[in-house]
């Protein structure tokens, strides 16, 4: 994903048209446009600006990466991602992660239950045999 693209994101994320942002920016719409379609360099302190405007840090926008955001931030935010990789609120799919993950979390606990009785029972049998 190119840098136009993760800015592209981020601002549909912000819920910013890009007009919007090229008004922050006091660019016009069309130089907007060719930044997210890699068609112009971006200076680093536009990227700032953008960075800035979008309550987001410079990294963060350099970083992104898709599913990686929605998993790790979409929850929090009711974001998903459709099959064209637009994001949009979903929660029905949310709500779906999350008996996953607690599900995940369920057995997990499980196991460390199981493997701590285990190792009661291992010490016992260890104090048993040293006649403890």
């Amino acid at each position: 994903m190119t840098i136009g693209q993760k800015i592209k994101k981020f601002r549909e994320i912000r819920n910013f048209s890009q007009r919007a942002l090229a008004d922050e920016l006091q660019i016009a719409q069309t130089t907007m446009s060719k930044m997210e379609l890699d068609e112009i360099d971006i200076p680093f302190k536009r990227l700032e600006q953008i960075a800035e405007i979008l309550k987001v840090r410079v990294l963060d926008i350099v970083a992104f990466d898709e599913q990686t955001f929605i998993t790790n931030y979409g929850q929090q935010n009711n974001l998903s991602v459709t099959g064209d990789n637009h994001i949009h609120h979903d929660k029905e799919l949310l709500t779906e992660l999350k008996k996953q993950y607690e599900a995940r979390i369920h057995q997990q606990a499980t196991q460390i239950a199981q493997q701590a009785q285990e190792i009661e029972r291992l010490h016992a049998l260890l104090a048993k045999a040293l006649g403890e």
